[in-house]
């Protein structure tokens, strides 16, 4: 069996890559910083606007991140630049989303105690991003398959009905 990639359609391929960029540029780069000064300089009463100051960066980081899966709905169709054996790796690790949204943010709080790494330091962050994730893919093995003996579970004990 004989596996073909192509670029489709380069359209798509701009804006699946052109997205990833624009969010590291933003992200990275101070862009969200800068376009908030020049508009707290240029626009009356902004700086009451208190948190919610970085709006034009959000926006167009949603519009990227959009853009972005978009693109990677059609790119991951057979026979394109995403194999099948990709999107079999995306779909499992999606699978995960729920623990690592619990888990992440303790366990970068603990190794940051622990000082494994230093926030400051990009170098640093490389392996413990890949430690974080490997360890919400341990923990989602056990909360995500058994999700639904858990909420029965929680809902006796909380609740104390039968489910």
């Amino acid at each position: 069996m004989k596996t073909t990639c192509s670029f489709g359609n380069p359209l798509l391929v701009f804006l699946f890559f052109g997205s990833l960029w624009v969010i590291y540029f933003i992200v990275n780069n101070g862009v969200d910083d800068g376009v908030k000064d020049y508009l707290h300089h240029k626009v009356p009463g902004f700086w009451r606007m208190a948190d919610s100051q970085r709006f034009v960066t959000d926006y167009i980081l949603a519009l990227c991140v959009f853009s972005n899966i978009f693109s990677a709905r059609f790119l991951m169709q057979g026979g394109s630049f995403f194999s099948d054996r990709i999107a079999q790796c995306i779909s499992a690790y999606s699978g995960m989303t729920f623990s690592l949204y619990m888990y992440h943010f303790p366990l970068l709080y603990m190794l940051k105690r622990m000082n494994i790494y230093s926030v400051e330091s990009e170098i640093s962050a490389i392996p413990v991003v890949f430690f974080v994730l490997l360890v919400c893919w341990v923990l989602s093995l056990v909360t995500e398959k058994k999700a639904v003996y858990l909420m029965r579970w929680l809902d006796r004990r909380l609740v104390g009905k039968p489910c």
